[in-house]
């Protein structure tokens, strides 16, 4: 059988401080975990999503702006502040959530995930199409173009489909 000192790496836990410390600091992280996902925030696989847009697109942002010769730190600044926005509306939504009602207003959380997936992904289909206009079908940005604010189709004579 082997003992824990046989392990590689663990001969500084056999020194009864360092074990002590590290319960510690594994059970203060334990709680302050705890607290953060009842209070601030806990759906990590929307927000490992959400990362996932936001870094492709800064990237293709990045890449756009690169290939247009308009690199700007400036707008590269634009993304912390994006973080920190997606972050307060995220912690809102959760709190509405969790402690407003039970499931009366899960639908406030379904609307607004998808509100910023769709805005990412429609940023990240925008920057794509300015990279390589081939990749993304023409007629889909027109017709994402043609939305307004609160997702009405704008007034457009060439669409037929705003006659109906």
């Amino acid at each position: 059988m082997k003992h824990l000192n046989d392990i590689p790496g663990i001969e500084s836990l056999s020194d009864p401080l360092t074990t002590k410390v590290v319960i510690m600091a594994m059970t203060s992280w334990a709680a302050i975990s705890a607290i953060f996902n009842k209070y601030i925030f806990a759906d990590w696989d929307f927000g490992f999503v959400l990362a996932l847009f936001v870094l492709l697109d800064t990237s293709t942002g990045i890449w756009k702006a690169w290939k247009l010769k308009r690199v700007s730190s400036h707008k590269l600044g634009g993304v912390f502040t994006k973080i920190v926005l997606y972050a307060v509306v995220l912690m809102v939504v959760h709190g509405l959530t969790n402690f407003s009602g039970g499931d009366r207003l899960l639908w406030v959380k379904d609307g607004v995930y998808l509100g910023l997936l769709v805005r990412e992904g429609l940023s990240i289909l925008e920057n794509v199409s300015r990279i390589n206009p081939n990749l993304v079908p023409k007629w889909l940005l027109v017709r994402l173009s043609e939305f307004d604010e609160q997702g009405k189709p704008i007034d457009n004579p060439s669409n037929p489909q705003n006659d109906a």
